[in-house]
């Protein structure tokens, strides 16, 4: 019986460690760092953009924008699709609602913004602070 329970606790202990998380189909490996001071917010991408820097000025909040592949837009043409990574970006006064809209392991994040400036990091997997 001790044999049984060694064996079942193994197979589980396997199965755990088996079921890592893996990339989502189609998702694209994106680091995008966001700073956001006052009513500008200004990003770098670190990885999977064809850009390196990229601005977009709200003019208060709420403020809605896209960022992808090939930059910062706000609501595309009917006709227009966002290329390789693509999500929107909601700010409103104390923090910020993500959306994935494409190339992302996410749906939906949000971020609290309460220092100033506000600095985050937005990839594949998430949303998470700087500390740069």
């Amino acid at each position: 019986m001790k044999n049984l329970y060694l064996a079942v606790a193994v197979v589980a202990a396997a199965a755990a460690f088996g079921c890592a998380k893996k990339a989502a189909p189609g998702a694209v490996d994106f680091e995008v760092i966001v700073q956001r001071t006052g009513d500008m917010v200004t990003m770098q991408s670190a990885r999977g953009a064809d850009w390196k820097e990229a601005a977009w000025a709200c003019k208060g909040t709420p403020c809605k924008f896209i960022v992808d592949r090939s930059g910062v837009m706000g609501e595309p043409a009917k006709d227009q699709q966002p290329s390789g990574f693509a999500f929107s970006v909601y700010m409103t006064k104390n923090g910020v609602d993500l959306k994935a809209i494409s190339g992302a392991n996410w749906q939906s994040l949000q971020y609290s913004c309460t220092a100033k400036p506000c600095k985050f990091i937005v990839d594949t997997a998430g949303v998470r602070g700087s500390s740069n």
